[in-house]
C-alpha cells in the first residue's frame, strides 16, 4: 500500500496518466476501439485508487486526462442519449465513488460555491416543468445537479493543496500541448506540400489548421482549457528557477495559442502573459526577468524581420474589419439577438437546452457568451444564479489570497472574462476544472502573501 501511495505522490504518475491521454486522442478512427480501452483502463485505475485510499486527489489527474482523451468530432444528440463508451465511464465512476464512500467515512461540508453550482442545477431543472421533454433535453439538465455532487464530493473527501493541483494542472497541460502540436502540425505538412509558406499559415489560421473540433471541444474551448492549465506551467518555472527546462513548455504554449487562429484565444493570451509578467517581477528571480525582457525583444525582432507574415496573423485577427461586427463576431452578435428573443419569450426561467443549431438538428446550440447564454436557457433566476456563483469563487479567491492561490486565480478570472464572448461556466470541462481549482484554493490558510 505504501509504494501504491509513494507512485501517486511521484510526479511519475502524472506523467503516465497525459502520456496515456495523449495517445489514445491522437489515435485515428479507425482505431477508436483501442481509444475507447485506454478511457477504460484509466476510469478502472481510478475506481481501483477509490476503493483503497481515503484522500481522493488521487483521481484528480486521471480524470483531468479523461476529459481530454474524447477524439470524435461533432458529438451529437446520439452520443448524449444512446448507451455509449461514455455512459459506461459513468457506470464505472459511480461504481467506484459507491464503494469509497462505503468504505471511507467522510464529514460532508457546504459552502456558497456549492449553494451558487446548487442554484444553476435547479436553474437547469425547472425548464423541463413547462418545455418539451426529451431524453436529450433531460440529459443535459441534470448536469447541474453532477457538478453539486463532484464538487461536494471532493470538497469533503481531497486533502489536496494549490502546490498538488498546480502540478496537476501542468502534466495535464503537456497533455493538450501534445494534442494541439500533433494535430496543427500534422495539418501544416499536409498544406506546405502545395502552398508556400505564407499560404500555409493563412489557410491554417482561417480553418483552425483543419481541426477546429478536438472532440472534447473546439479551439476556442482548448484555449480557455489551456488558459487555466498553463498556470501549471507558470508554477514550475516560479519554483524551479535554475530549470530553464520548462520555459520550452511556456514558448510552446504561447506559439501554438498564436498558431491556432483562435482570435478570443490571443486575447486570453496576452492578458495572462502580462498578468505573469507582473506576478514574475513579484515572484521571480533577476536571471527570470531577464529572460522574459529578452524573449520580448525575441519576439519584436522576429515581428520586424517577417513583416509579411506578421500582416496574416493581423488580417486574421481582423476579419475583414469591425464594420461587419456580426462577421468580425464569427456571427455572434446574431446569436445574442437570438438569445434575447428566447429570453422575452421566458425571461424568468429560459426555455431550457431546447434550442438546436440552425443548421444541424443534431446539436444544442450555444450563444458564445455567459450571460447571453444564461438568459436563453435559464432566465433572470439563472443569470442570479451565476451571479452568486461567481461572486462566492472570487470572495474565495480573496479569502485566500497568496502565491498559488494567485496563480489559480488570475487564469481562471480572465477566462470568466473570456466568458463574456465565448463558453466557459456552462461547459462541462470548464466547470470541472474550475471546481478542481476552488477544492484546493479553500484548503489554504486565509494568510495574504
Amino acid at each position: 500500500m505504501n509504494k501504491i501511495e509513494k507512485f501517486l505522490e511521484s510526479n511519475d504518475y502524472p506523467l503516465i496518466v497525459a502520456f496515456i491521454g495523449a495517445i489514445a486522442w491522437i489515435l485515428p478512427k479507425d482505431f477508436i476501439w483501442l481509444n475507447n480501452i485506454l478511457m477504460i483502463i484509466l476510469v478502472c485505475t481510478a475506481v481501483f485508487v477509490l476503493s483503497l485510499f481515503k484522500n481522493t486527489k488521487y483521481i484528480i489527474p486521471i480524470l483531468l486526462s479523461l476529459v481530454f482523451t474524447l477524439n470524435v468530432a461533432e458529438i451529437g444528440v446520439a452520443e448524449i442519449t444512446g448507451f455509449t463508451i461514455y455512459h459506461l465511464i459513468v457506470i464505472l465512476m459511480l461504481i467506484g465513488l459507491t464503494v469509497h464512500l462505503i468504505r471511507f467515512k467522510h464529514k460532508f461540508e457546504f459552502d456558497y460555491i456549492a449553494l451558487g453550482l446548487m442554484l444553476i442545477a435547479i436553474s437547469y431543472l425547472i425548464p423541463m416543468a413547462y418545455m418539451p421533454l426529451s431524453s436529450l433535453m433531460f440529459s443535459i439538465s441534470i448536469t447541474g445537479i453532477i457538478y453539486v455532487l463532484f464538487y461536494l464530493f471532493f470538497i469533503s473527501t481531497a486533502k489536496v493543496t494549490t502546490d498538488d493541483v498546480l502540478n496537476y494542472f501542468f502534466f495535464a497541460s503537456i497533455q493538450l500541448l501534445v494534442i494541439m502540436l500533433y494535430s496543427m502540425g500534422t495539418n501544416f505538412i499536409q498544406l506546405i506540400k502545395n502552398n508556400s509558406l505564407e499560404e500555409t499559415i493563412a489557410i491554417g489560421l482561417n480553418n483552425s489548421w483543419g481541426s477546429s473540433d478536438y472532440g472534447f471541444g473546439n479551439i476556442n474551448d482548448l484555449n480557455i482549457h489551456l488558459a487555466i492549465l498553463s498556470s501549471g506551467i507558470f508554477y514550475k518555472i516560479i519554483k524551479h528557477p535554475k530549470n530553464y527546462f520548462y520555459w520550452l513548455f511556456a514558448i510552446l504554449y504561447v506559439v501554438l495559442i498564436v498558431f491556432s487562429g483562435s482570435r478570443g484565444g490571443a486575447i486570453t493570451l496576452v492578458l495572462l502573459l502580462f498578468s505573469y509578467y507582473i506576478m514574475l517581477y513579484v515572484y521571480g528571480t533577476k536571471e527570470q526577468i531577464i529572460i522574459v525582457n529578452v524573449l520580448l525583444f525575441v519576439v519584436m525582432g522576429l515581428a520586424f524581420a517577417f513583416k509579411d507574415i506578421f500582416l496574416i496573423f493581423f488580417e486574421n485577427f481582423l476579419q475583414g474589419g469591425v464594420e461587419d461586427m456580426n462577421r468580425f463576431s464569427s456571427g455572434r452578435i446574431q446569436l445574442y439577438k437570438d438569445a434575447i428573443e428566447i429570453f422575452k419569450k421566458y425571461p424568468v426561467f429560459g426555455a431550457g437546452w431546447t434550442t438546436f443549431e440552425a443548421e444541424n438538428v443534431n446539436r444544442i446550440q450555444v450563444f458564445h457568451s455567459t450571460i447571453f447564454h444564461t438568459l436563453a436557457i435559464s432566465g433572470i433566476f439563472g443569470l442570479i444564479s451565476v451571479f452568486i456563483f461567481t461572486v462566492a469563487c472570487f470572495t474565495t479567491i480573496l479569502k485566500k489570497l497568496n502565491k498559488n492561490v494567485l496563480l489559480l486565480g488570475v487564469p481562471w478570472t480572465i477566462t470568466m472574462l473570456h466568458g463574456l464572448i465565448d463558453n466557459t461556466i456552462h461547459m462541462v470541462i470548464y466547470t470541472l476544472l474550475t471546481m478542481v481549482v476552488f477544492t484546493a484554493i479553500r484548503k489554504e490558510e486565509e494568510i495574504i502573501v
